[in-house]
């Protein structure tokens, strides 16, 4: 193969990138990965990979942008096929597409857990927080109208916020993004209580 045969235009050379680093930290975790590995993975050198992200920090928020700008695509499609269900649908659909995203959803809390890791240092927190959270608030303006057109339809007690109930939800599923069963607990707990329900 010629050199020039394996050039590519930025924009999808940018993106092999990004998915390659996003398997790989998902496979061996974020301080296991190099970008010497992420070249390998794509087939280019480790000095391309430099050229288009100037850091492994870089390229770490590069991807988790990248990921959470899927997830809320991967959300919005998902409810736009439940727009005309009840609230249990659509929270289904989410959850649907959450279970998607768990390598993502687990990170992101370990790494908020811990204060920072060897590839986001403590010191690096703040532009880490910073870069990321719009995509964070998108995810949950997201949920936030999922609540709000449940309280609308008579579905959700009004008493709490949309965006409380859309930051709770959202809690809850990190903390449980392992598996679908948990997931399944999740939707249970939050739509049904965990307070035996007394007859008679």
């Amino acid at each position: 193969m010629s050199k020039h045969s394996r050039r590519k235009p930025g924009e999808i050379r940018r993106r092999e990138i990004l998915s390659a680093a996003r398997d790989l930290f998902y496979e061996h975790g974020f301080d296991q990965v190099g970008m010497e590995n992420v070249a390998k993975r794509v087939g280019i050198t480790k000095a391309a990979v430099y050229f288009y992200y100037k850091s492994k920090l870089e390229l770490f928020i590069a991807m988790v942008k990248s990921s959470l700008d899927q997830l809320v695509s991967d959300l919005k499609a998902a409810l736009k096929n439940e727009s005309k269900k009840g609230v249990k649908n659509r929270l289904d659909a989410v959850l649907h597409s959450l279970g998607r995203h768990v390598p993502l959803i687990s990170s992101m809390r370990r790494l908020f857990e811990t204060g920072g890791t060897s590839i986001v240092p403590a010191r690096h927190m703040t532009l880490f927080t910073k870069r990321i959270t719009p995509g964070i608030e998108e995810v949950k303006e997201v949920l936030t109208s999922v609540f709000f057109k449940a309280q609308k339809a008579g579905e959700v007690r009004k008493n709490l916020t949309p965006k409380t109930l859309a930051n709770a939800f959202l809690g809850l599923a990190s903390s449980l993004a392992k598996t679908e069963l948990e997931f399944a607990a999740l939707r249970e707990i939050f739509l049904e209580g965990i307070l035996v329900k007394k007859t008679g």
